[in-house]
């Protein structure tokens, strides 16, 4: 489901500024370039998306020190959102994201409104 652009019209009008960027764009569409992000957030994202290993790649081939993430715990039932794919433990998101570039510098498990959510920032080593 594509980002409204009322969404985006609001994050540029609040939270613009020389060092961001707001766009309304498939990410895993988008072609190859040698763009990099000092951090890339993905805030309630990853679970909306089919091809989940395809983004999380994307995600650390562009992020050059962080990528901070929240996905919905395993313990929300999917059956809340018609729009999930997946929810999560902790170990996905480790098993996801851990590799020889790639360490976890936080993870957490707090509660948020009806149910728990899996944060975390990861660093490149």
């Amino acid at each position: 489901r594509p980002v409204r652009e009322e969404s985006v019209d609001f994050a540029i009008k609040h939270w613009k500024n020389d060092h961001n960027a707001f766009v309304n764009s498939d990410v895993l569409a988008m072609p190859k370039n040698n763009i990099k992000y000092d951090v890339i957030v993905a805030y309630e994202l990853i679970e909306h998306v089919k091809d989940e290993i395809k983004l999380i790649n994307f995600m650390k081939e562009t992020a050059k020190k962080y990528i901070i993430i929240s996905v919905p715990h395993i313990s929300v039932p999917l059956s809340r959102s018609k729009w999930h794919w997946r929810h999560y433990t902790e170990d996905d998101i480790i098993e996801r994201f851990i590799d020889d570039n790639w360490e976890i510098e936080r993870m957490e498990t707090p509660m948020f409104g009806k149910g728990k959510a899996v944060l975390a920032v990861f660093r490149r080593k």
